[in-house]
């Protein structure tokens, strides 16, 4: 018997430890910024494009769609001043921190969700965002 409890209480420390992997769908939140109306989200853990839904919970409208981010990358060019003016010497290529997403949610009562976002990627991944719907509402996106 004591060797069953060790056994379970590892099972559930190794479940309880086990980061975020691929394919994992993580909870965010859907605030209406009419009548802070929260509309439980869900979000894929993935990379570049993944699954995204959510429900509203006032009249059961489920939303279901897919989004895609790409890290944000900046091109800074070298110049040097010659007689001839400014020459390009180098080039150097940044990517920030965040990856800038964007999904369209569909719902299955009419309303359609457009959504801009900007991710961090970690394990598991944090994101924030803004949210318009098909008759002018907003929302403010967090996961």
């Amino acid at each position: 018997m004591k060797k069953f409890l060790l056994v379970a209480m590892l099972a559930l420390t190794a479940c309880a430890t086990v980061p975020n992997t691929f394919g994992t769908m993580i909870p965010g939140t859907l605030t209406s910024l009419s009548d802070g109306a929260v509309l439980p989200m869900e979000i894929e853990v993935t990379t570049g494009s993944g699954k995204i839904t959510a429900t509203d919970p006032r009249n059961g409208e489920v939303f279901a769609g897919t989004y895609t981010a790409m890290m944000e990358t900046q091109v800074l060019q070298h110049s040097q001043q010659t007689f001839l003016g400014p020459q390009v010497t180098g080039q150097t290529v940044q990517t920030s921190g965040l990856a800038v997403g964007s999904a369209v949610l569909v719902g299955n009562m009419g309303r359609v969700l457009n959504v801009t976002m900007k991710i961090k990627p970690g394990n598991p991944p944090h994101g924030f965002g803004e949210a318009t719907d098909n008759r002018g509402k907003k929302y403010n996106l967090q996961f």
